[in-house]
């Protein structure tokens, strides 16, 4: 007799399930043991995760064990206690007022299986209640949702040990090459759809079908856009409103998003039933962080926003950029790792950082057992001999020579045993540096790269040495925590100047170095006979805040299509001579706007940082100011008198000026040289920043 084409389908299904050998194991385990460890076998997850190809190996292994299974599909049936009996006894053959009683006299192992539990999920308690207590104690029940049932199941003591929960998660690489051979993908092609679907089971089906009919795939979802809808609709299910699918798609370009991060990317205050509702998805899981979609559903998600609606996707990341930058401003040192976590990840596609940002996100998901700490004089030993190891003799010596000379510097990630992984040693160095200092290669070169001298109470910081120990200068858990220290002191150092990083394979760094904002200088030093690449930003043409913002327009230029806005003007750095001479060349032209556009001081940290927009304007003002303080000053009046009718309020001349003010014109013309003296030392002292 032949093969029936039913039997052929069932052999298909059996070859071409993989995994779930654990869950297959626990539901054998089950039928087998006398009596049932649970009465209830609860299996949950997303759209797509194989619920339906599990459940079928379930009556599977119950036709192998001569367990006999009914399998009933709960979906659109009403959430009525009547309409679900009905529903069960079409398929177990039963009258509808009768079933209770026939599946309460069930003797020996049955198995009832109820899929799509999600439509009547609302009867949770009459389930738990009233349904469930009135079966055999011999039948196991099966049920299957997207979602997990209610917090009411485990709050009951009685239900807690009756009750098993089975969570579906992706298929691991393994589990998901094994599928893919059988779906007769080329093993080239199989890890690259690994990395897309994260072994998601019906994307991995849909990535196949697609590898089959090409010969190829691209792990980047936006190429696929058949891939995505199918997907899409998968996991945007009866979203309620347009709000709600703003709340998801803003939720998708995120690592985790907590209500007042979502308040700030909906630019709305009240969030938290939009919030709610995210947290009430199948692919959205509440983490300590806040709110998490599934990566599978994010990726999905935000490829389709991208292809769809490039500017939407752009605005939502600036607004997430915007709400990291104040975060990173406002927060303590011990909050930096995650807050830069989190604004990592929303460049996470970008075609420059990718390479770095997929291995540092992954290493500092892993990074919970190190920490930041102080070093000690005790962990000098080790951290000489971890520079003699990688860098040389030479840099080990100088890094005892500065760690003894700045010991606050010195900055140690460790292990959870105390011992240090890996350290960082930075130098805070001023406008006159020892001539012994000099003599470091490193630190020489930093000074060579100046564009401009350091000025009075400005300092130059050298990152010195930094490295792993065991890892040198290659990404790691333990380098991303010395990342985030950098970026600390960025922020916190007060009258930061200029900031030095030497890097001994600069070639690797320079792609995120370079979008980081920092310049590769043309002196790089030699240590040991080795050279090394040193990156140098300035923070007085581009201050922390502005810097932020420029990784933030850098990012949004790299993720969308429209045109970049023009860039704001850098700012000049003048020494203590030029400033004076601008001062004196403003305030000449200070009431000829044609002759003042082209004062260096427009340019200048003094103006910018106040008002970008009006530049001459906003100097003007600034030289009133500075003016007025002369105003009520006893002694100093009388320089405010001769700047007023010299400079403010102009007299024909400098004679007649002298006239209305009524003092001898030598005199006159020594008010004036002090007024303007103080006018200009006001000025910088807001130059660098007091």
């Amino acid at each position: 007799m032949g093969t029936s084409l039913a039997e052929r389908l069932a052999q298909a299904q059996r070859a071409q399930f993989v995994g779930r050998v654990s869950e297959l194991h626990l539901f054998e385990t089950a039928l087998r043991s006398d009596p049932l460890p649970f009465a209830v076998l609860h299996v949950y997850g997303p759209a797509g995760i194989g619920k339906s190809t599990l459940l079928e190996a379930f009556r599977r292994t119950c036709t192998q064990h001569d367990v006999p299974v009914w399998s009933v599909s709960l979906g659109g049936v009403p959430a009525e206690p009547q309409a679900v009996l009905g529903r069960i006894a079409e398929s177990v053959g039963a009258n509808p007022s009768d079933v209770l009683g026939q599946l309460a006299e069930v003797s020996g192992r049955s198995v009832l299986i109820l899929d799509e539990f999600d439509s009547v999920q609302p009867l949770e308690g009459w389930f738990r209640s009233t349904f469930l207590p009135c079966v055999s104690a011999d039948l196991l029940v099966v049920l299957a949702s997207r979602s997990e049932l209610s917090a009411s199941w485990r709050l009951h003591a009685a239900w807690r040990s009756l009750l098993q929960s089975m969570a579906l998660r992706n298929l691991s690489e393994a589990e998901s090459r094994a599928f893919l051979d059988d779906m007769d993908v080329a093993p080239a092609l199989q890890r690259r759809v690994f990395e897309a679907t994260y072994g998601h089971p019906l994307a991995l089906t849909l990535a196949a079908e697609f590898c089959r009919q090409r010969g190829t795939f691209d792990e980047s979802l936006v190429g696929q856009p058949d891939l995505i809808k199918t997907l899409l609709d998968r996991f945007v299910m009866e979203v309620p409103s347009p709000a709600h699918r703003t709340a998801l798609e803003a939720s998708s370009l995120l690592r985790s998003v907590s209500q007042s991060l979502l308040a700030d990317m909906l630019d709305t205050p009240n969030v938290s039933e939009l919030f709610e509702w995210l947290r009430s998805r199948p692919f959205v899981e509440a983490t300590p962080r806040g709110l998490e979609l599934h990566a599978l559903a994010r990726d999905v998600i935000s490829a389709e926003l991208r292809w769809r609606n490039p500017d939407w996707y752009a605005e939502l990341k600036r607004r997430a950029r915007r709400h990291f930058n104040r975060a990173l401003q406002a927060s303590d040192t011990a909050s930096h790792r995650s807050i830069l976590t989190a604004y990592a990840f929303l460049d996470r596609d970008n075609p420059v950082l990718q390479p770095f940002l997929s291995r540092l996100l992954e290493t500092w998901a892993g990074a919970g057992a190190l920490y930041l700490d102080d070093g000690h004089e005790d962990d000098l030993p080790a951290l000489t001999e971890a520079t003699r190891r990688h860098h040389g003799p030479e840099d080990a010596e100088w890094l005892s020579f500065w760690a003894k000379r700045q010991p606050e510097g010195l900055r140690v990630v460790r292990a959870g045993t105390g011992e240090p992984v890996a350290f960082v040693l930075s130098v805070l160095l001023g406008p006159e540096a020892a001539h012994s200092s000099l003599n470091d290669p490193c630190v020489s070169a930093a000074y060579a790269s100046l564009k401009a001298p350091l000025r009075s109470g400005e300092r130059l910081l050298v990152f010195r040495v930094w490295m792993s120990v065991d890892d040198h200068q290659s990404i790691s858990a333990s380098q991303s925590l010395l990342f985030v220290d950098t970026v600390r002191q960025y922020l916190s150092t007060e009258r930061l100047a200029v900031s030095a990083l030497p890097c001994m394979d600069g070639t690797f760094w320079k792609p995120a170095l370079t979008f980081a904002g920092l310049e590769l200088a043309s002196d790089s030093p030699v240590l040991d006979g080795q050279p090394f690449s040193l990156f140098v930003h300035d923070w007085r043409e581009q201050p922390p805040e502005a810097w932020l913002e420029g990784l933030a327009n850098r990012g949004q230029l790299l993720a969308s299509t429209p045109q970049p806005e023009p860039e704001k003007p850098r700012m000049v750095v003048l020494d203590r001579t030029e400033f004076d001479e601008a001062v004196k060349s403003a305030l000449a032209a200070l009431h000829r706007p044609d002759r003042l556009a082209g004062n260096p001081l427009l340019a200048s940290r003094l103006v910018l940082e106040r008002a970008a927009d009006e530049p001459s304007e906003t100097l003007r003002l600034l030289i009133e100011e500075a003016a007025g303080t002369m105003r009520e000053d006893g002694k100093r009046a009388k320089y405010y008198a001769a700047v007023d009718r010299t400079y403010l309020r102009p007299a024909p001349s400098q004679e007649i000026a002298a006239e209305l003010v009524g003092v001898p014109y030598s005199t006159f013309r020594r008010h004036l040289k002090a007024g303007l003296s103080v006018i200009s030392d006001v000025l910088w002292t807001m130059e660098l920043g007091g």
